[in-house]
């Protein structure tokens, strides 16, 4: 049996690891609750990790824009997202943990497209109108394409960085941002950087070493945006204050001008990687119920109580630097286990003759309503 390709199977691991890691630090308050040092290094580590979603995007756009609509695909990641949603409610519920109560309430734990897991809500969306967005690049040419990207990307990062959101507002959690990461990730499908302009020149490690290059840079250059923001911040005149204001707002936004930079470069360097492996493979099918599980709006205020991790009060040990990659490690792990048990349990259920039919009939009746 052939192996297909594992470097964007690849990426998609280390992507969904670093989403873990940038969990930690935001939702956990690790990097609220630090100062100084620690929160020097949490900072910059932040902006390592924020090419996470990003990437997902641009993978999606650079399969998917060649290829024909499936519901199939649609039904299966809403509801992969909705069991997740239902089962731990359930057991919150059960447990006594959390009261579930009101209409509304209950309403949005059971509803499939709450806002808790905002990224399938714009995934499902993105994809729905996928057809439509393929169409549009198939009937392009390559400049055009391109200079589509360079309009987007004008209007939906740069000017909404430069206006703080006051003209656009596009903080990267948006569908004009899944939509414009689809363009450019379709565009490198279509037209490879190896095989285009002045890179075609460089050989194969070079054009590794320039990627990962300019993945560092671009990364190096939002984190110094930050540290001028607290230095703008320390003036009195109010201009210098609202410049830094803005500056550290846009600090965790997926759509500012060199967070996409960074996420473009680190995407494409992992297209130069040539690696075949069946175990990346399995992996990378599951990476999609780590988010499920430990983002859920249930378990994400146990999850870093139980592990001590938001403690409320200022974190002066840097042992927290360990604790973090330790506990991402065991979060990923385990729910990457939990995620293989379901998807097992799933494929033995879905071979039972009624479950089919049952399945079935409930698609058709979806698809035509």
């Amino acid at each position: 049996m052939k192996v297909r390709q594992s470097n964007y199977e690849l990426m998609r691991i280390v992507s969904m690891f670093l989403i873990v890691i940038y969990h930690i630090l935001i939702h956990g308050n690790v990097f609220n609750n630090t100062k100084g040092g620690l929160h020097f290094i949490f900072a910059f580590l932040i902006c390592i990790t924020l090419v996470h979603v990003n990437s997902f995007v641009l993978v999606t756009g650079y399969f998917n824009y060649n290829k024909d609509f499936k519901w199939k695909k649609f039904f299966s990641v809403f509801m992969q997202s909705w069991f997740y949603q239902i089962v731990i409610a359930l057991i919150i519920f059960i447990c006594g943990i959390y009261y579930i109560g009101g209409s509304y309430t209950l309403f949005n734990t059971l509803s499939p497209l709450n806002y808790s897991y905002w990224f399938i809500v714009k995934y499902l969306l993105l994809y729905l109108l996928s057809p439509y967005i393929n169409k549009v690049i198939k009937c392009t040419t390559q400049k055009e394409h391109k200079r589509l990207i360079i309009i987007m990307f004008i209007l939906f990062s740069i000017l909404p960085f430069i206006t703080r959101g006051g003209l656009i507002f596009n903080d990267g959690f948006t569908l004009i941002q899944f939509i414009m990461l689809y363009f450019i990730g379709a565009y490198f499908r279509k037209y490879p950087i190896q095989e285009n302009y002045h890179f075609k020149r460089f050989s194969k490690n070079k054009l590794q070493i320039i990627l990962f290059s300019l993945t560092i840079i671009f990364c190096l250059s939002h984190f110094l945006l930050n540290l001028l923001s607290s230095y703008f911040l320390s003036f009195e005149n109010q201009i210098f204050v609202d410049f830094g204001n803005s500056l550290k707002q846009w600090f965790t936004y997926y759509s500012a001008p060199f967070v996409i930079l960074q996420s473009v470069c680190y995407f494409l360097w992992f297209g130069t990687l040539s690696i075949k492996n069946k175990a990346i493979n399995l992996i990378a099918s599951l990476v999609f119920g780590v988010y499920l599980i430990h983002d859920n709006d249930f378990v994400r205020p146990i999850l870093y109580k139980f592990l001590k991790i938001d403690t409320g009060t200022v974190i002066t040990d840097f042992i927290i630097i360990f604790k973090v990659f330790g506990f991402a490690i065991l979060i990923f792990v385990i729910c990457l286990l939990i995620e293989f048990i379901r998807k097992k349990s799933f494929e033995f259920i879905c071979k039972r003759k009624l479950v089919k039919k049952l399945t079935f009939k409930i698609k058709n009746y979806l698809i035509n309503v």
